[in-house]
């Protein structure tokens, strides 16, 4: 096992472990790898990718994102997510492995904590929603088999700037509960013929910089399984409803009748589960619509919560960050995505902490390192820099990783620039 550090952050007081040069410009993949005939020496490049039947090459940005939240986020699961091993029963601490996959060429870690959280976490969102993307793709397919239509029913409110993320989720809370418990729930349910549903919440805001921008704007996807027979224009009349009576419960301006509830229905899905796995935009289809929002972008000068993130937490807004807590604030302990009992037992589901605590397939052991040393990768905000060296340098590369993740520390810790760090980055 390769220790540098010993559990905790690193200390000045510390030998420092100086690896072998990694030669950055070498092919990646291994010894027997040769660069092309004709190719500049250089790193090699991350091609961009153009076609929609080849995998995109590995990106690492979730865990640079992830790694600079903990520096803003109030939330101690974020803050540990990644960060350290697996604590054991007799007290010990599990380490931290490093695995590469050959053929896909890319990294990940084994043995670290999680916080399975689908609304704040870069890293455990992205395993959750593509995950939760494939569920929605399978249960919505079989639910067509069975007969039923499908519809994409949106509900979302009127909002002006300066509303409250968390009053406009308790509208959302509100609507949600009068549709699917007690009695009139169960009228409305038989009325309408809804065999049953999956929702997803999205919340974008816009740019603080934007002082034309109307702020918070939350609002819900429901994918709804009915008879073919519904007469969706009378559901839609009793959706507007309720949202209207929750939203007048709360303050909030009245729902207009043409944008408070949006129905459309759903003619097949699209290649959805090659959409999650390579990010083609050609192919996004109801599924990725209520599932994958850590991939998509805010339209009309909106962000997403992972644009705001990357805001705050990368490019240091003071506005972006009070937002963006905020927004973990208002989202501690909302389901982000929920199915009926209908659409859940048409798939095997799992819990988003399980989802997200799961092991990537990988085919070789890289190093493994402690908890200790993982600690200090993460503070120093450097485990997008471990993964990369991992997958195209192996052991050396993680060596590489741990040594430049030291220089970044003692550099902040002392008031410098830190430049091992840039090039840490860079080389990767």
């Amino acid at each position: 096992m390769f220790h540098t550090v010993p559990d905790g952050a690193a200390q000045e007081s510390q030998s420092s472990f100086r690896p072998d040069p990694v030669d950055i410009d070498a092919p990646q993949g291994g010894e027997g790898d040769k660069r092309p005939e004709g190719a500049s020496a250089g790193t090699a490049p991350l091609v961009s990718n153009k076609s929609c039947t080849s995998p995109p090459p590995p990106s690492y940005a979730q865990y640079e994102l992830r790694d600079a939240l903990r520096e803003i986020t109030n939330l101690s699961g974020l803050k540990g997510c990644g960060a350290r091993g697996i604590p054991q029963k007799d007290g010990g601490v599990k380490p931290v492995e490093v695995w590469r996959d050959h053929e896909g060429g890319k990294a990940h870690l084994r043995n670290v904590i999680s916080c399975g959280s689908i609304s704040v976490c870069p890293v455990c969102q992205s395993k959750i929603r593509m995950q939760r993307a494939e569920e929605i793709r399978t249960a919505s397919e079989r639910a067509m088999a069975a007969g039923h239509a499908l519809y994409m029913v949106t509900v979302t409110m009127s909002h002006k700037r300066g509303d409250r993320l968390e009053t406009e989720l308790k509208v959302l809370r509100g609507v949600v509960k009068r549709l699917n418990n007690g009695k009139a729930a169960q009228t409305q349910r038989k009325r309408h013929k809804i065999f049953g549903y999956i929702r997803a919440t999205e919340v974008t805001v816009s740019d603080p910089a934007n002082r034309l921008g109307n702020g918070w704007h939350a609002h819900a996807h429901s994918l709804i399984a009915v008879d073919p027979s519904t007469d969706m224009a009378e559901l839609k009349k009793d959706w507007l409803r309720v949202l209207r009576e929750e939203a007048a419960a709360q303050g909030l301006p009245e729902p207009s009748e043409k944008h408070g509830v949006h129905v459309v229905p759903v003619q097949g899905l699209e290649a959805v589960s090659r959409y999650v796995a390579k990010a083609c935009p050609e192919s996004w289809g109801a599924a990725s619509e209520l599932a994958r929002l850590d991939s998509k972008k805010g339209r009309w000068g909106n962000w997403t919560p992972m644009q705001l993130a990357k805001a705050a937490a990368i490019d240091g807004c003071a506005d972006s960050i009070a937002l963006w807590r905020e927004f973990e604030h208002a989202m501690k302990g909302f389901r982000s995505i929920t199915f009926s009992k209908s659409m859940r037992d048409l798939v095997n589901q799992e819990s988003d902490e399980e989802v997200a605590a799961a092991d990537e397939d990988a085919s070789e052991l890289v190093e493994t390192i402690s908890t200790g040393v993982m600690s200090m990768i993460a503070e120093a905000h450097h485990t997008a820099v471990l993964l990369r060296l991992a997958a195209s340098h192996g052991k050396p590369g993680v060596h590489q990783a741990i040594w430049l993740a030291q220089q970044a520390l003692r550099a902040r810790r002392r008031g410098r620039s830190c430049g091992s760090g840039a090039q840490g980055r860079a080389a990767a």
